[in-house]
This record gives C-alpha cells, structure tokens and sequence, in this order.
C-alpha cells in the first residue's frame, strides 16, 4: 500500500476516534485525565517492545492497557479512600508511572520505543493501520449502542449510576477505549503531545456548537483538516517533525475558534457587549429626555405629549448635571440611531416614534421597579433609583407586564411620580 495512503489514512481514523473520545473527555472535565493516561501507558509500551521484536500492536497495546488501567483506578480507589483532590492523584500517577517508563528504557533500551515517545508518523506500517481501523471502528459502534449512558455520564454522572443497569461496565469500557486510542495515536505525535491531539480538538468545537453530537463532528473536522495540512506541509518543507507540527496547527486553530467563534468567540462577546452599552446608552438618554419634558410640562402630574418639539438649550436647563457639549453629544447619537429628529425648518427637535415609544417604556420600567422594591422588598424611597437604573434595561416586555399586574397597575411610583401608560 502506497506510503501516503497509508499516512493519510491513519490520521484520519485517529482523527475520528480522537474526537469522539476526547469530546467527553471536555465535557466530564477530565482533560488532565488523558495526560495522566498517557504517561501512565508508557511502563507498559516499554515492556510491550521489550517482549515483542516485530512491534506486535496487539502486545503493546495489552501491556498498555494493563498499565493504564492500573493507574486509573489507583486514580480512583485513592480518591475515595482519602481526601485528596483529583488533580493531585493525577500529578502522582503521571509523574511515577512515568519515572518507571524512562527508567526501563534506559535499562534496556528497546528499538523503536522513541517513536513512542516523541512520535513518528511514517513509523506507522499496514499492520498498524488494520489495528487504527479496528479500534475506531469499534469506537463508533461502541459509542453509538451506548450513546445515553455515556451522554448522561458526562453531564451527570449520580443520575446516570440510578437510572441504567451495568453503567460501570460501560464506564470502564469507554476507558479501555481511550487507553488504547492514545497508544495508537501515541505513533503519531508521541506521548508528551498526545494529550493535545485529543483534547483540543473537541475543546475548538465546544466553542462552535452547543450540543454534545455537533461538538464531537466538529471536532472530527478540525482534527482531519488541520492534521492534513500539517502532513501536507512537512511533505513539502522537509525536515518539520509533523506531529508537533499538527498540534501547533491545532493551537492556531483553537485560538481562532476561541477568538472568532460565532456563538462563543471573545470578538462576538466584545462585539455583544459594545451593542448592550450602546442601547443601555440610548435607552438612557432617552429616558433622560422623558424626564426633562415632563419637568418642563405645566402639567407633571399628567402623562406628557411627547411629539411636542423642544430645543436643545430647553432640555439642558432641566438637566443642569449634563453639559451642553455632552448632551449635544448623546442628541447626535439618538439622531444616528433615528430615535431623536432634527426639524430643520423649526430648528427644533423631536423624538421619533420609535424614540416616544421607547422613552415612554424605559420611564415605565423604572418606575414600576422603583415601587416594586418599595412595596414587596421594603427598600427605603431614596434607595430605588440605582437598583431601578440597572434591572431597567433587562426587563422584557412579558416580565414588564407581570410586574405590572402584580403592583396592581400603578398609576404613581414611590416618589410621587407618574408611571406612563
């Protein structure tokens, strides 16, 4: 079989029991895990080259699992039988095992381990490629029969104990499976990176997706396209080691996927928080206008009429806290937003309908929340304006209706006030 096809082939069943182990791994929180795990194999990869003069992959990987598994559940048994935190059991697991692993090979130096150790991905023969095959494809059926339990195990582990029989089984199947994929995938960017190779893949996804399938297809596709573009380049630029190449690809792409995520990423985070202040902003000044006119009105206590035309000099003499230049400043912006009009013939200005109607809601929403904490949470009158300034923005139509409806429709707020209707 030709060389690439069979490069390109493992990275790519890899690529796919990878994702859909490493997936779970996120959600449980158990990222350390497979770091820990993958030291812990190392005595039995050792052992497993040492008994095994043509790199039997069935004997390796026995070894392995052998290793791995012990580890786990020392992980585990200490867990329960001490006080001793999750993170610091890993931490013991992964620094001893490890010791035991370099300390055998430097004893007997086995032909080979290094490919192990520091990845080798030509090192991967047919042979390899059968078993990378069998593996994965026993990872797709084994995670498609027991999808609930494993699903339920992952988000909540006392539940899933309580509601299906064998769960333990299943449990410690789905860690032979692991243990297995990271001695596979050891071949191709070593121990010390295969952690990675696992677990930032399904974490770039997590950022992109919010359910648990999505994330684990995600994680597939970034896994085969970023792999392939690394063997592609160290095809081209000889002498790149291509495993911790992949893995550096890998980190670029997690670090776009962090930063440029449409559901989750920090720029459409910013870019959300930006929008919220510069509502919060309008809705202020819109309100602020409110206030104004109604100070200004021979008639306070009555609802204003809000397509009436006022100057800017007219506002700011009821809003002596405002500069003229500030407040001239917040008008353009109402202006851009068409929530505040210019009427150039009049030389005055006006709200727009959408501004009236906005003004009038923000008015009615603070009003209302300043006597909620007057009447039901027993706030003193002068201590409503600032709790009312912030929850007023967040109050949506059906909660604003409820509150209504609850205070019985008020027609004053605790200050005397009139509540806009």
């Amino acid at each position: 079989m030709d060389y690439l096809i069979i490069i390109f082939s493992a990275v790519i069943l890899l690529s796919i029991s990878s994702a859909l182990l490493g997936s779970y791994l996120v959600v449980e929180e158990r990222a350390l895990l497979s770091d820990a795990l993958s030291h812990s194999i190392l005595p039995g990869v050792i052992l497993g080259f040492l008994l095994s003069e043509d790199k039997n992959p069935w004997l390796i990987c026995g070894l392995a699992l052998v290793a791995g598994m012990l580890g786990t559940i020392l992980v585990y048994y200490w867990k329960q039988h001490t006080k001793l935190k999750q993170d610091s059991l890993l931490a013991v697991i992964l620094a001893g095992f490890f010791a035991i692993g370099i300390v055998l090979e430097s004893i007997y130096n086995p032909v080979g381990v290094r490919y192990f150790l520091f990845g080798q991905l030509n090192s991967i023969n047919q042979q390899d490629l059968y078993f990378i095959a069998g593996h994965t494809l026993v990872t797709i059926v084994y995670i498609s029969l027991f999808w609930r339990q494993l699903h339920m195990q992952s988000f909540n582990p006392q539940v899933a104990n309580l509601y299906f029989k064998r769960q333990a089984i299943i449990k410690w199947g789905f860690e032979v499976l692991l243990i297995i994929g990271l001695v596979l995938a050891m071949q191709a960017v070593g121990m010390i990176l295969v952690a990675a190779w696992l677990i930032i893949p399904a974490l770039s996804a997590r950022f992109c997706v919010n359910r648990l399938k999505s994330m684990q297809l995600w994680a597939m596709i970034f896994s085969i396209v970023l792999s392939s573009a690394a063997i592609l380049v160290s095809w081209n630029f000889q002498g790149l080691a291509v495993g911790p190449l992949m893995i550096l690809l890998f980190a670029v792409g997690f670090i776009i996927a962090f930063l440029a995520s449409p559901k989750k990423g920090v720029i459409k985070g910013v870019y959300l928080s930006y929008l919220d202040k510069k509502q919060h902003y309008h809705e202020h000044n819109l309100k602020l206008i409110y206030k104004a006119l109604e100070k200004k009105s021979a008639t306070p206590y009555l609802n204003i009429d809000l397509n009436q035309t006022f100057s800017l000099l007219e506002i700011a003499h009821q809003l002596p806290m405002i500069s003229l230049s500030d407040l001239d400043k917040r008008f353009k912006s109402l202006m851009k937003s068409q929530e505040l009009l210019w009427l150039e013939d009049s030389k005055q200005w006006q709200l727009s309908a959408t501004g009236q109607q906005t003004a009038k809601t923000m008015v009615k929403k603070h009003r209302l929340w300043e006597l909620y904490l007057s009447q039901e949470a027993n706030y003193k009158a002068d201590h409503v304006h600032l709790p009312a300034d912030k929850v007023e923005h967040y109050l949506d139509d059906e909660a604003l209706e409820q509150l209504d409806q609850l205070l019985g429709y008020p027609q004053l707020d605790p200050h005397g006030q009139v509540i806009p209707r």
